[in-house]
């Protein structure tokens, strides 16, 4: 369960059934069974969306401490990250880290910016600032600079999509000590005919040439329900896996009704990917010496009541929520007005359409690919599920 950096995930990576629904559980905790690790969650329940997190850990000795605070403006955009961690030996809490994100009018990420404390100068010093560039409905590119300014850029990744509209590649370029950008490594996606991904396949660029070399992978593997039920990784070859986790389901669970710690940093691809709720993870790795694979961590997930009943909603509560309907591939909303301009964005934070709402024609999504989807309009959002 691990917080990925560089990945942007939006605030919307629900899997959903084809309309509307409430909130039954949440994920409130994630616990292991053979160290003192464990995550708790927080939620504003009444907005369906994360307020807070603590993140206990304990890695060679060293105590990570960490509490998470996420504040959102108006349209439910998050905007803002705070970080506060108790370092080693004190007994209290400092407010250590910032994270800045900026959207356009669309409601798309435009920048990140990381800032971390300087204990001796007790003031926040910039870490880098993530631009997010698009062309069309879709993100193209990310460049990571140094400075606020966006004139030192040392890396760049970049994004290309399949004819049906899904991630194909992301290839990093680097640039050392000042030179032009060179191949650092990629991902190439692979799905299966129900347009799930099954296997991520790693590059890394050779450090006189840039050439393209082989670099492991990662496969998943769905149960007949459409769980995820192992993650394995590789280094060379597929038949000698450096880890793998293993899943348990709660059947009576479905990921549609479960709330889960959304938020812009969060990696929540195989929660969110299953049909039904992760009960437990077990982690297995390959000691390096014996080349035996044994077992690591196990994870066991804690859940918990939804205290409001209201409609999903991402956006704050507002007298008249927006419902949907969907019916013959397409999407007809209650609560919008006519030409009121709405967004559908993808399972990866891809803007998949925007248009001004027509309640006669609603929403076409028959020609996306199969998958969740989410509806952003000014009133609030809704999940939704082309099958």
């Amino acid at each position: 369960m691990n917080r990925n950096f560089i990945s942007l995930i939006i605030a919307v990576l629900f899997s959903s059934a084809s309309f509307a629904q409430q909130y039954e559980y949440k994920l409130t905790g994630i616990t292991s069974k053979h160290t003192n690790d464990y995550y708790k969650y927080f939620y504003d329940d009444a907005n369906g969306r994360v307020d807070s997190a603590v993140q206990y850990r304990e890695l060679a000795g060293f105590i990570y401490d960490y509490t998470l605070k996420y504040v959102y403006d108006e349209n439910g955009n998050e905007v803002l990250e705070k970080g506060y961690q108790k370092f080693s030996g004190d007994d209290f809490y400092t407010y250590s880290t910032q994270v800045r994100y900026t959207y356009d009018e669309n409601g798309r990420i435009l920048s990140r910016a990381n800032y971390n404390l300087n204990r001796k100068k007790g003031e926040f010093e910039l870490g880098g600032v993530y631009e997010y560039v698009y062309e069309g409905n879709k993100l193209v590119k990310r460049n990571t600079y140094v400075d606020e300014a966006l004139t030192e850029k040392f890396e760049e990744v970049i994004y290309t999509y399949d004819d049906k509209g899904r991630l194909d590649e992301e290839n990093v370029y680097s640039s050392f000590f000042g030179d032009e950008m060179t191949f650092s490594s990629g991902t190439k996606y692979i799905y299966d005919d129900k347009d799930r991904m099954v296997e991520k396949i790693s590059t890394i660029g050779d450090f006189f040439t840039g050439a393209k070399m082989p670099a492991g992978g990662e496969v998943c593997t769905y149960d007949e329900a459409g769980n995820i039920v192992e993650w394995m990784t590789y280094s060379e070859v597929k038949e000698q896996p450096s880890s793998r986790d293993e899943y348990t389901h709660d059947l009576s669970l479905e990921t549609v009704n479960t709330l889960y710690p959304v938020e812009n940093e969060w990696d929540g691809t195989v929660y969110l990917n299953s049909k039904n709720a992760i009960l437990s993870n077990i982690v297995y790795q390959t000691d390096r010496n014996t080349g035996e694979m044994a077992v690591y961590d196990e994870l066991v997930m804690e859940y918990a009541p939804v205290a409001s009943t209201g409609i999903n909603v991402i956006r704050p509560a507002v007298k008249d929520m927006v419902q949907a309907v969907y019916a013959d591939g397409r999407v007809r909303l209650t609560g919008v007005a006519e030409n009121e301009p709405v967004r559908v964005y993808s399972q990866t934070g891809v803007l998949m359409d925007m248009k001004k709402y027509n309640s006669q024609e609603g929403i076409s999504i028959s020609s996306m690919p199969a998958g969740a989807y989410i509806i952003s309009t000014r009133l609030g959002s809704v999940k939704v599920w082309n099958r």
